[in-house]
């Protein structure tokens, strides 16, 4: 891929962005389609800390600390494998919890 780390403020559209109604970006997740990193971190929707998942090549992660109310919460820790090799792709087995 063209970039291997892709890290926004936002989410793209229809991955973790309501709250409660969609407010991901659908240009970002266009870009996101044409370039396929393998990693996407974002924060910004604050419902959504710790979400992640895996869309087409591209792992998506929400690494929002607060809760809705901008208070701290607790996330597991996990870590993210993106050293699959050449010519494979990340599946939800890369996104393990520790």
């Amino acid at each position: 891929p063209e970039c291997d780390v892709l890290i926004t403020h936002g989410p793209s559209a229809g991955i973790a962005d309501s709250c409660p109604v969609s407010v991901g970006c659908p240009e970002l997740l266009a870009a996101i389609d044409r370039i396929q990193p393998r990693l996407h971190m974002f924060g910004h929707i604050h419902e959504h800390g710790g979400y992640r998942s895996v869309r087409r090549a591209t792992a998506h992660v929400n690494l929002s600390v607060l809760d809705a109310m901008y208070q701290p919460w607790n996330h597991e820790i996990f870590t993210i494998n993106i050293d699959t090799g050449p010519g494979k792709f990340l599946t939800e087995d890369h996104l393990t919890e520790n």
